[in-house]
C-alpha cells in the first residue's frame, strides 16, 4: 500500500519547503488534519492567495501547539480558519512552525 496523506504522496507534501517562505509570517488556511503514527498531528494547508499547498506536524509534548503557543491544532476549531504563522526549515529539510495565531479577519468572525 502507497504510503500517502490526504490523497498525495508524503514525499510530495510532508512538509517540503520549496516555495514556503520561513522566518517570516506568512498567512496559511488549515485544509485538514489527522493524527500522525508518533504522537503527532499533521495539518495540511495553503498559503493564502496562492495554490501552494503543504503539510506540517505539531507535537504532543508541545500540547500540539508551536513553540511559541498560539493556536492549538488539536481542535477542529481550526479547519478552514485563517491563521498568521512563521516556519523555519529544520536540518533535516523539515518544516517546523514556530508561532501561529488566528490572523485579524479571523478575530473578526470568532
Amino acid at each position: 500500500m502507497k504510503n500517502t496523506i490526504f490523497n498525495t504522496p508524503i514525499k510530495k507534501n510532508l512538509g517540503q519547503t520549496d516555495n514556503i517562505p520561513t522566518e517570516e509570517p506568512i498567512v496559511i488556511k488549515i485544509i485538514d488534519k489527522k493524527y500522525g503514527r508518533k504522537k503527532n498531528i499533521l495539518v495540511k494547508c495553503k498559503i493564502e492567495n496562492t495554490n501552494i499547498e503543504f503539510t506540517f506536524s505539531v507535537w504532543h509534548n508541545n500540547g500540539y501547539m508551536p513553540r511559541s503557543g498560539g493556536v492549538c491544532f488539536k481542535s477542529n476549531e481550526v479547519l478552514g480558519k485563517k491563521i498568521d504563522a512563521v516556519f523555519k526549515q529544520t536540518k533535516s529539510g523539515l518544516l517546523d512552525i514556530v508561532s501561529a495565531k488566528y490572523s485579524q479577519k479571523e478575530k473578526l468572525i470568532l
